[in-house]
């Protein structure tokens, strides 16, 4: 659904179990034009419709300590509503905040809603 931005993904678990709770994926993507991996384990909470995507290996720690995606989303009219939170430690204060990978994820939030919007 979003090709320019993420090139790969690799399942490391049951494939028929499509990105659920305990899956562990790594994720081949450009960020801000550099080749980038980033290997997560995925928790799903279905009753408050919440993902966390847990950074296990990857790009990402050569500069955070941790690095945590959470996705929630919300009903909202006939649509609903995705907020999207990263949560991070930096392995020191001279690192930037993690502003780029946010925008990569909302570019791909955006993607992922024309593509769904299109099949509609």
């Amino acid at each position: 659904m979003t090709p320019k931005n993420i090139q790969a993904n690799e399942h490391h678990n049951d494939p028929w179990d499509d990105h659920g709770h305990g899956s562990v994926v790594t994720l081949n993507y450009t960020c801000e034009g550099k080749a980038e991996v980033f290997k997560e384990r995925i928790e799903v909470a279905d009753a408050n419709m919440k993902a966390k995507h847990v950074g296990v290996d990857g790009d990402v720690f050569k500069i955070y300590k941790s690095y945590v995606i959470i996705f929630q989303y919300t009903p909202k009219g006939t649509g609903t509503l995705a907020k999207i939170t990263i949560e991070y430690e930096k392995l020191s204060d001279d690192v930037p905040d993690a502003i780029p990978y946010l925008n990569l994820l909302v570019e791909c939030n955006r993607d992922s809603d024309e593509h769904i919007a299109a099949k509609a």
